[in-house]
């Protein structure tokens, strides 16, 4: 499975929202600025990014991957399409930014302990520890990039969850 983000401009996101009807229609609209395929990490990049010490909130990123609100007529086979404003991909930005690369990993450390594991998942070596989190720590710099420049352009993103992706 993939998980996409789409950078559109909020009156292009207004035309997909009357005109999309599956996932195709919004993946393939000449209106898309930039696309961010998160590939397998999602799940895994959601969960680190809502994780947050006692105390902190960072209410935001709970939509940094899975967007807050739906696409009324689109749906993908394993879940929502979904968009941001502009105005929650501020929000989202001003968030990762407070986020630097050495805390994301801090918050790799803490998550597994939580679950009472050295790695992640259990049955991992160090080896593929460090390889996990180091995939996790370049995709989120991507995520971080993706969306300092949708911010940075005024745009909305548009998220969804697909088996097979040919854009």
């Amino acid at each position: 499975m993939q998980n996409l983000l789409f950078a559109v401009e909020p009156n292009a996101l207004e035309t997909l929202l009357i005109d999309a009807q599956t996932p195709k229609d919004v993946c393939r609209d000449p209106q898309i600025r930039d696309q961010l395929d998160l590939q397998n990490s999602g799940a895994a990049m959601h969960e680190l990014l809502t994780a947050q010490p006692v105390g902190a909130v960072y209410p935001p990123l709970h939509h940094a991957i899975t967007a807050e609100y739906s696409f009324p007529h689109v749906r993908s086979a394993h879940g929502p399409v979904c968009y941001n404003s502009a105005v929650v991909v501020a929000d989202i930005h001003a968030a990762l930014q407070q986020i630097s690369t050495e805390q994301f990993r801090q918050r790799y450390h803490a998550h597994a302990e939580s679950l009472g594991n050295s790695v992640p998942e259990s049955g991992r070596s160090g080896s593929q520890s460090e390889a996990e989190i180091e995939q996790l720590s370049i995709m989120f710099l991507r995520l971080k990039a993706f969306y300092g420049h949708a911010h940075e352009h005024n745009s909305a993103v548009i998220s969804m969850i697909l088996t097979d992706f040919r854009g």
